[in-house]
């Protein structure tokens, strides 16, 4: 990375990380503003730390094959860096847009996944903002529970800056395996021997998604990195279907009670 790049970067982080200083000093829930995504919407009058500017790739080691980018670089971006010197990440995700920090924060996975693992495996070092404003890195070497844990870990324990990830040469092919079962249950078996993770939506109550994720673990992370007064990845994936199904309005709440839910699918389904 040229001097230019790194004083840029490293004064975009220092602006971020005197934001949540401020906001941590006041204990002040605050939410982020990324710039290029339409899952994250601050609720009207909520506090915004913006790190839209984290957007660049700042540096690609050719011989080392590795790669440096900020958070809100997505896959076209980053493709567009990478390609030219005949490296690719082992795992690139279908939609262009999706960034290297949602990526990393939500375990992204592709068709590569069953051999490279999420998108976050090939992450080798992240640069991080905690909530209390303090700048670190986290690698398997440094801060390395924390950088275990951050992967997956929805934003929850902090503001990842900087993402280094390793690469690998772009081929002209790909080799593709098939797993075969003859039965149900041996299906099954391989299916629960994989990687689980967290994705998208849960509906369990509380107590059961923590019985099935586990707490304590992830408490006591939060409390030595400074992280309590961030959401939890429980406040983060869980959905309130009582509070959904009240915004509906009448023709929607229809739609889910027989015999109108099995009328809208026989018709959905000839429409189709």
């Amino acid at each position: 990375m040229d001097a230019k790049t790194a004083a840029s970067h490293a004064a975009t982080v220092q602006s971020i990380a005197a934001a949540v200083k401020t906001f941590h000093a006041r204990r002040q829930p605050f939410r982020i503003h990324h710039g290029s995504t339409n899952s994250t919407r601050p609720a009207h009058g909520q506090p915004v730390v913006d790190i839209s500017a984290l957007n660049h790739v700042l540096h690609v080691d050719k011989a080392a094959k590795t790669v440096s980018v900020e958070p809100n670089v997505a896959m076209d971006g980053l493709l567009d860096a990478v390609l030219p010197h005949n490296l690719v990440p082992p795992v690139v995700m279908e939609f262009p847009g999706i960034t290297a920090g949602g990526a990393f924060a939500g375990s992204a996975g592709e068709s590569s996944s069953f051999r490279h693992g999420a998108f976050d495996a090939a992450v080798t070092c992240v640069e991080m903002v905690l909530a209390n404003g303090d700048i670190v890195e986290a690698s398997p070497t440094q801060n390395a529970d924390l950088f275990a844990a951050a992967a997956g870990a929805l934003g929850t324990l902090g503001i990842v800056t900087r993402l280094d990830l390793r690469l690998l040469d772009a081929e002209s092919y790909v080799r593709v395996e098939y797993s075969l079962h003859t039965t149900v249950e041996a299906t099954c078996a391989a299916v629960e021997a994989a990687t689980h993770v967290l994705y998208s939506h849960a509906y369990y109550d509380e107590d059961d998604f923590w019985a099935i994720y586990g707490r304590a673990w992830y408490d006591e992370l939060r409390l030595k990195y400074h992280a309590t007064t961030l959401p939890t990845v429980y406040d983060k994936v869980r959905v309130d279907i009582e509070k959904e199904r009240a915004k509906k309005g009448l023709v929607d709440r229809l739609a889910l009670k027989w015999p109108f839910a099995g009328l809208i699918g026989v018709a959905s389904a000839l429409r189709s």
